[in-house]
């Protein structure tokens, strides 16, 4: 399933001074979610499924650790700043997601 804006696109637009309002950045994150979402669940059906927070929050969460770490060129430190969380816990979701990174 295609995104109109990705996470990524939105942080590359930032740094290069071309960033969308941040209130606009949050509104086309949610538009893109709630479509994505409803084509995921007008594709289910009727059939019976289980943990879907579990499984959208760990899709979203294991895409932005990646994408954030790429753009702090693997600094750990400077990622969980940026996610706004303890480098503990970003160091934990990691493991979670078996997210390695390459040196």
């Amino acid at each position: 399933m295609k995104v109109k804006v990705s996470v990524a696109q939105l942080i590359k637009s930032q740094n290069e001074g071309l960033a969308m309002s941040s209130s606009h950045s949050l509104s086309v994150l949610d538009t893109c979610l709630e479509k994505q979402l409803s084509i995921y669940f007008k594709e289910l059906g009727q059939e019976q499924v289980d943990d879907v927070y579990d499984m959208v929050v760990g899709l979203v969460e294991k895409k932005l650790i990646n994408i954030v770490l790429a753009h702090c060129n693997n600094n750990c430190s400077k990622a969980a700043r940026f996610l706004g969380i303890n480098r503990n816990t970003l160091r934990v979701k990691m493991q979670q997601h078996n997210i390695v990174i390459k040196k």
